[in-house]
């Protein structure tokens, strides 16, 4: 049986090439005990580390009527580890207004968004 949860959620980041993102994935608890409600400290689940380069190299280019050209990615998946296991995926969609040259090194994404 596969679990999947969709969070529509959109993160924006000013990246550089050599730039590593590091999405941990944890979960709240709380417990609701008809007198009084209890906050636990949120559990971490795992990590998905990876380059933005591996990011980049799967940009293609978009034409969108109000935003313009859109440098935007599929969904890709990257493993959840946690303890060196692999515990999960998770799938993102990246896009940028402008994607620097690969080998200018201080060149930023300005607004890499994050779709998760």
């Amino acid at each position: 049986m596969k679990k999947s949860w969709d969070f529509g959620e959109t993160l924006t980041l000013e990246v550089g090439p050599d730039d590593e993102i590091n999405v941990t994935v944890t979960c709240n608890k709380s417990y609701n005990l008809v007198l009084a409600a209890m906050e636990m400290a949120p559990q971490v689940l795992g990590d998905a580390v990876f380059r933005v380069s591996q990011v980049w190299h799967k940009m293609e280019a978009e034409d969108r009527y109000i935003d313009g050209l859109m440098h935007v990615t599929p969904s890709i998946g990257f493993d959840v580890v946690l303890n060196g296991k692999k515990v999960g995926k998770i799938h993102i969609a990246f896009e940028a207004k402008t994607v620097p040259e690969m080998s200018s090194k201080s060149s930023t994404i300005g607004g890499l968004t994050v779709f998760g």
